[in-house]
């Protein structure tokens, strides 16, 4: 009987899933010969100059100045350069072309993704699959493609939240901080959703907010996003 329901289970997973990737792999097939995006937004076109900066200058290229004097890099979108710049050394693509390929990417992972997370957190298949239909419905969706590194917080927002749960319910008290703190190099308003989830538990939870165990973890956090926000604060200074 057990055994029976599991394979129904896996099955439905299965039949969903794919769903999922062919509806899509559809809904973004209009990107599929793209070779560069105008999306109306400059970021997407400067983070494609910092990207083929990174790929001619290697990581000098991250302390170079504009000429109106702004920093190119202050590791802020840090890990979406470098994602995307070794996707393109590994499948031999243009820069702006390898930016495209890995939204049409995003596209379909961010609702497996969700559709994954939901099933960890035992929510049902039909349950899960629902959610990740509405999430189609997501306008500023494409804001962040625009963005481009902002594409990345969409994209691992749910394996935030699938962490979150585990470190609300008593695990990971020290590596969710941690995860939350590197977050910020993938895009700030996913290190602050991130951090902003750790401060709710806290208020909101049976642990002590003034406690060695809360102050260690603010911590680790400080420490692990020290790149961040530490050249924020001595410019400021």
């Amino acid at each position: 009987m057990i055994k029976k329901f599991l394979k129904k289970v896996l099955l439905l997973d299965f039949l969903f899933i794919s769903i999922l990737t062919i509806i899509s792999l559809a809904l973004i097939a209009f990107y599929f010969d793209a070779q560069f995006l105008e999306t109306g937004y400059a970021d997407w076109v400067v983070q494609a100059f910092r990207i083929k900066l990174l790929q001619e200058n290697g990581l000098i290229s991250w302390v170079h100045t504009w000429s109106n004097g702004i920093s190119i890099w202050r590791t802020y979108q840090f890990m979406p350069h470098v994602i995307t710049l070794a996707f393109a050394n590994i499948f031999h693509l243009e820069i702006a072309r390898a930016m495209i390929v890995m939204t049409i990417v995003q596209f379909v992972a961010l609702r497996i993704l969700i559709y994954f997370s939901l099933r960890i957190l035992k929510f049902s298949p039909l349950t899960a699959f629902v959610c990740a239909i509405l999430s189609f419905a997501i306008g500023q969706y494409w804001s962040g493609v625009g963005d481009y590194s902002l594409l990345f917080a969409f994209t691992f927002f749910p394996c935030i939240i699938l962490l979150w749960t585990q470190y609300h319910q008593g695990k990971m008290q020290y590596v969710y901080p941690y995860i939350a703190g590197l977050c910020f190099y993938m895009h700030p308003m996913l290190g602050f959703s991130a951090i902003s989830l750790w401060g709710l538990s806290a208020l909101f939870s049976e642990r002590k907010i003034l406690s060695w165990q809360i102050l260690i973890q603010f911590l680790i956090f400080l420490l692990a996003s020290l790149l961040f926000w530490f050249p924020i604060v001595g410019k400021l200074s």
